[in-house]
């Protein structure tokens, strides 16, 4: 599989966990799974934020320095 393959299929498996991840959190109930959701979407924003920011940079009509390092996020199916 080609690097701009990865790319692409990095970014799908990425905007699915991270709506997931956001949707979890706004129908939470209760202050515990509000806690619970955040600090799920938080991680999980905090742990691909070079990723995302290549991406919006590559989207945006830039050409920034390419992630030396691709890794498939967390798969979407993987919510608890």
């Amino acid at each position: 599989m080609s690097i701009s393959r990865q790319r692409k299929d990095a970014s799908k498996a990425l905007g699915i966990a991270i709506q997931q991840r956001y949707e979890k959190l706004v129908n939470a109930t209760g202050e515990d799974a509000t806690v619970v959701a955040t600090v799920d979407l938080a991680q999980t924003m905090y742990d691909n934020v070079e990723f995302v920011i290549w991406v919006l940079k590559t989207y945006g009509g830039l050409t920034p320095k390419r992630p030396e390092k691709i890794e498939t996020p967390i798969p979407a199916n993987a919510i608890n």
